[in-house]
């Protein structure tokens, strides 16, 4: 099997252009912490995390009750500061995002997943963005073989 066997294509993806504000949609939409950036054609810029997020509203170091009443103030129509208006994805995205191919196998999967500490790798060819391995599609597959060899007994 090979990352295109396991891959997500239907991913929510940030624009490189896109403002903080309609961020929080996108975080608030995702099961994820870490959403891939996409510039013109779907092509992989690179990842944009919560804590990127709070370091971006939050640059000074405050505690995280302040950084969530912050947000659900930022949540309420009408009230998003001008500064979650004007920051947008691609000045607070990571760019030094290590990606993986379609045709990677699952054991270099479950190998970069652990040495890159990460829990999602995307999936990138000729710079444009296919999809995303987490670790749970990774586990997916594991208990569907483990399943599989309990049924074949």
């Amino acid at each position: 099997m090979q990352a295109q066997d396991v891959m997500e294509r239907g991913f929510t993806a940030a624009t490189v252009g896109q403002p903080m504000a309609s961020l929080i949609e996108l975080f608030r939409a995702s099961p994820w912490r870490d959403l891939p950036v996409v510039g013109r054609d779907r092509q992989f810029m690179g990842m944009v995390t919560w804590d990127d997020f709070f370091q971006a509203l939050f640059p000074d170091t405050v505690s995280f009750l302040d950084k969530l009443h912050y947000l659900e103030r930022c949540l309420n129509p009408g009230t998003i500061s001008g500064r979650v208006q004007r920051i947008t994805a691609g000045e607070i995205m990571r760019r030094d995002i290590v990606t993986v191919t379609p045709e990677t196998g699952l054991g270099k999967l479950v190998a970069m997943l652990m040495e890159e500490r990460v829990k999602q790798l995307p999936i990138v060819q000729n710079e444009k963005l296919l999809g995303i391995v987490a670790r749970y599609d990774l586990l997916g597959v594991v208990t569907g073989h483990l399943k599989d060899m309990h049924t074949n007994r």
